[in-house]
């Protein structure tokens, strides 16, 4: 619903799903208008640059995409797995500035997707810049496994604290 010609979405992957499996994995929403990949909403494959040249190629890449596409929001899936690419904090630390400043200066807005564990949210750079934090978890209850959300940051809103049950329907998520 957010995307449009002049201001696409653009959806990176990493070096966790290909994209021809989130792809189709998106088929069974429906929301999916496959008229609208490749000019309003944008997939890329960034797993081979990133492979070659480390977290380090991330910013080459985002300012080429910001600057050609000029998109709304810019998904990164997974995040996580370029975080694990930078050998030192030093060097995560700095990638993290340098993303939050070039998307901050083009006023795009960042997913960054991950299977961060809570210890990891506590302590990675990308936690303290960010802007609001959830947390899509699941649990083992009985015979069965819950699904569950929750908010970890989210300043200035009044969210309703706690794991909220929810389910995803080929409309998207229900949240209860």
């Amino acid at each position: 619903h957010n995307a449009s010609e002049e201001r696409p979405i653009l959806y990176f992957t990493t070096l966790s799903e290909p994209l021809s499996k989130v792809v189709r994995y998106l088929q069974r929403f429906n929301f999916y208008d496959e008229e609208k990949l490749g000019t309003q909403v944008v997939y890329e494959d960034i797993g081979p640059q990133l492979a070659a040249g480390g977290a380090g190629a991330l910013i080459p890449l985002l300012r080429e995409a910001i600057t050609t596409l000029s998109p709304k929001v810019i998904v990164i899936d997974s995040f996580k797995a370029v975080h694990d690419l930078a050998p030192t904090v030093a060097e995560r630390r700095r990638m993290v500035y340098d993303m939050t400043a070039l998307l901050s200066a083009y006023g795009t807005t960042a997913f960054l997707l991950g299977e961060y564990t809570e210890d990891d949210i506590l302590a990675y750079p990308e936690s303290a810049v960010a802007d609001g934090i959830v947390e899509l978890s699941r649990r083992r209850l009985g015979n069965r496994d819950e699904r569950y959300f929750r908010v970890f940051k989210l300043p200035r809103s009044r969210y309703l604290e706690g794991a909220h049950a929810f389910r995803i329907n080929e409309t998207g998520l229900d949240i209860y």
